[in-house]
């Protein structure tokens, strides 16, 4: 009998030890999950932050057509969340550096500018792109009479004149008007933008024209039948001669005096050559064969 009763006092003690030790387990077990799931908790958190958190970066302030220059009214700041935004989105610090480069491809308003979508200074611009509706691109060759001593700049509009012999003649017949110059060259026109004359090439033999495809064929068909000149004009200027042919018999009729609006028959001369952008200018009266004494300007 004392024997089951030591016995019995024994199992109580292993049970105690057991509950305790399974008690301590529990508030181990829930303490350290709490903790992890914590942890766990905070750093989902914090990379939801980190993902949806606005970054301000550069877009587009409106509908950017391919080969648009990009300036500062071209361009905005709008905040997103960096996990909408491309990897390579310009942040506003680097903004600057997107002023001057032009448009590669389409870019729609609120879209972030990314540097893939831009083309830089080092990467030849394509002549399509100044290219607008159904005009072709038609390259011809000329001198130094025809490219105005080298002073034909792109932008520029000029007349093409058509001649070709006709017997003991000549017949001159004005063949187009306010024909748009779009490279000299190789100095591409720039979209809107004025050329530069300082950058531009002054050694260049053809000038790349704008025409439309019927007027780039009659082009075509006049260098293979006599000759063309090129004449500068005004870019204000928009009237149009009649294109009335006009004969070299004509020069063999008494020549009329040349009136200016003030009434001066004297003509202006613009001689170039001398190593200068500007020509020199001078006065001829009718009738002389030297500028008029004290007229050189």
């Amino acid at each position: 009998m004392l024997n089951d009763k030591k016995w019995w006092r024994w199992m109580v003690r292993v049970d105690a030890v057991l509950l305790m030790v399974a008690v301590l387990a529990g508030i181990a077990g829930a303490v350290l999950s709490g903790r992890y799931l914590g942890a766990r908790a905070k750093a989902t958190e914090t990379s939801l932050r980190s993902r949806y958190e606005a970054k301000a970066v550069v877009v587009a302030a409106a509908d950017l057509p391919q080969g648009e220059p990009l300036d500062a009214a071209r361009l905005a700041v709008r905040r997103m969340p960096r996990e909408f935004l491309p990897e390579d989105a310009v942040p506003v610090e680097r903004a600057a550096e997107l002023i001057g480069a032009r448009t590669a491809i389409q870019i729609r308003r609120g879209t972030p500018v990314v540097p893939a979508a831009l083309l830089r200074g080092n990467r030849p611009q394509r002549l399509s792109t100044v290219l607008a509706g159904e005009r072709r691109a038609l390259t011809i060759a000329v001198d130094q009479v025809n490219s105005q001593a080298g002073n034909l700049l792109p932008g520029d509009w000029v007349d093409l004149y058509y001649s070709r012999s006709d017997g003991g003649g000549a017949v001159l017949i004005p063949l187009l008007q306010r024909v748009e110059v779009l490279a000299a060259g190789a100095t591409l026109l720039a979209g809107d933008e004025e050329a530069d004359p300082a950058a531009a090439d002054r050694n260049f033999s053809t000038i790349t024209l704008g025409l439309s495809g019927t007027d780039a064929a009659r082009v075509v068909l006049a260098q293979q039948s006599g000759n063309l000149s090129v004449v500068l004009r005004s870019p204000l200027d928009t009237s149009e001669m009649p294109a009335e042919p006009r004969s070299s018999q004509e020069l063999l009729l008494r020549p009329s005096r040349a009136r200016s609006a003030s009434g001066d028959t004297r003509i202006e001369m613009l001689v170039g050559g001398n190593g200068g952008v500007t020509p020199d200018r001078s006065w001829l009266a009718v009738g002389q064969g030297r500028p008029a004494t004290g007229d050189r300007s």
